[in-house]
């Protein structure tokens, strides 16, 4: 499996290696909050085999606008083994999916475990889909890390 060099500074960086199990970032418009996410759930991904990451947005059509295009750059050939378009998915050559969804429909995220989430824009999905959905999804597989992203500041209990 090719190696991916990655160069982070600063508060990027510190977010990156974080050990915490979930974590919760607020930050401004451009603060780089996509981009460090696809990395991350890259990183999760090619580590080990065989592990399903999500990138979750509030809406499937989202999702594919703020990252798809960007997730298949920044991943590069070298790594993929299958693109599949339709699902919003890459297949890694050791095994690892990385899909993107968006939560309006949340049952249809249902009955997948899951080892790494990102949940970008989290302050529009609300928590009842947290609660509900996505983190039962993380504790069958022992999903070991989780992400929240929010783009303002909210009030948010998890």
């Amino acid at each position: 499996m090719p190696t991916i060099q990655l160069r982070l500074r600063g508060q990027h960086a510190q977010v990156f290696r974080c050990e915490k199990r979930f974590i919760v970032l607020v930050a401004g418009r451009r603060w780089g909050k996509t981009t460090l996410a696809l990395w991350w759930l890259i990183h999760h991904a090619a580590s080990k085999d065989n592990q399903i990451c999500y990138y979750v947005a509030p809406t499937r059509r989202q999702a594919k606008l703020i990252a798809w295009r960007k997730l298949k750059q920044l991943v590069g050939p070298d790594l993929v083994r299958a693109t599949r378009e339709d699902e919003l998915e890459l297949e890694l050559k050791n095994g690892s999916i990385l899909q993107l969804h968006g939560t309006s429909h949340a049952d249809s995220l249902r009955g997948t475990g899951l080892n790494a989430i990102v949940l970008d824009e989290f302050a529009q999905m609300g928590v009842g889909v947290w609660n509900a959905v996505i983190r039962p999804m993380l504790s069958d597989r022992k999903g070991s890390r989780s992400v929240h992203w929010h783009s303002r500041r909210t009030q948010c209990v998890l």
